[in-house]
């Protein structure tokens, strides 16, 4: 398999709009408080957005439930984004031979604090990976030759905007969500008894509430 040069530095990747930092974890957020109105917490297993505490920091895991994941870690350094694409050709468990040059070379140069968040095993679910250190303010890549690994496919599930996530979640619910509310959601992070009311008639709205205020309470690291 081709490679890039063992030598050649990590790619250096502008800063668009589909990464800004900030902007990247307010419609992460968005999307998890979405999640927790559709879905009840005890179907939460069912969600595609969660929010996880985390080392340092927290982690937005964003499951498909066909076998794809991507995990988005804010800490103090920044931001550490790795993928794993179940049908990518650089899904290793997939491969007709283990290569573990693969992880070696797109986790070379991976600053420490983000590679203390990983286990062995995350380390192996990993069909790319990429970071942003608040250091050097510009998004950073080891790129596997031509292969993306995965990333375009995955970060389709990153929506930008209400209206993406209202299309997206028309198509993936089978059903029409109201996209006033789904605006509102997104541009202010709040939720009342209404929106939920709007977005998810069968929803228990105390019991909505009531994750939606823990779900506030741990992003302010509160107990």
């Amino acid at each position: 398999m081709e490679i890039y040069d063992q030598n050649q530095p990590s790619e250096n990747l502008s800063m668009d709009e589909d990464l800004q930092v900030d902007a990247l974890d307010s419609c992460l957020k968005s999307m998890c408080l979405l999640d927790m109105i559709i879905l009840p917490e005890a179907e939460s297993w069912l969600r595609v957005y969660t929010y996880c505490p985390a080392k340092n920091g927290y982690k937005y895991l964003i499951n498909n439930g066909s076998g794809d994941t991507l995990e988005i870690w804010f800490i103090q350094d920044g931001v550490f984004v790795k993928g794993f694409d179940h049908e990518s050709p650089l899904n290793q468990f997939g491969a007709d031979e283990w290569n573990e040059a693969f992880f070696d070379y797109i986790y070379a140069d991976v600053p420490a604090p983000f590679l203390n968040l990983l286990t062995k095993e995350d380390r192996e679910n990993t069909t790319f990976c990429m970071w942003y250190r608040n250091t050097d303010h510009q998004w950073t890549q080891n790129k596997w030759a031509d292969d993306d690994g995965g990333k375009d496919y995955l970060f389709m599930y990153i929506c930008k905007t209400p209206l993406e996530w209202k299309e997206w979640a028309d198509d993936y619910y089978e059903r029409q969500f109201d996209l006033s509310t789904v605006q509102k959601i997104y541009n202010t992070h709040s939720v009342d008894a209404e929106n939920i009311a709007i977005l998810n008639p069968s929803r228990d709205i105390n019991a909505a509430l009531q994750e939606i205020e823990r779900f506030r309470k741990t992003c302010r690291g509160e107990p």
